[in-house]
């Protein structure tokens, strides 16, 4: 039914198409390894179905993630302080430019 070489050609080609949908994933900021295997499997219509992906635009890195929680800790803390008294108003003003200069590192 299959020749040895229409067989080696058909897994050539399903490699082929492996790798390009995993390299195009990659590229678009999706799991390049899992869209290798469903290109290994569907071929030219896992390609088709990456090239039809948009490109993930917002990543979260670990600074990110960083500045997110120490921002959203200290601005509990500080609210906290604030309704117990515990600040004067030179501490809150410090700690609330604090929590500016760490937002800002969140929005950069």
């Amino acid at each position: 039914m299959f020749t040895t070489i229409g067989i080696i050609i058909l897994i050539a080609y399903s490699f082929i198409c492996g790798n390009f949908s995993g390299y195009v994933a990659s590229k678009k900021g999706y799991d390049g390894l899992g869209w290798f295997f469903l290109g290994l499997l569907f071929n030219l219509v896992a390609l088709i179905a990456v090239a039809g992906l948009p490109i993930v635009t917002e990543t979260l890195t670990s600074d990110y993630l960083y500045y997110r929680n120490e921002y959203e800790t200290f601005k509990e803390e500080l609210e906290i302080d604030k309704k117990n008294n515990k600040l004067t108003d030179e501490e809150i003003k410090e700690k609330e430019e604090k929590l500016e200069r760490i937002k800002n590192k969140l929005e950069s």
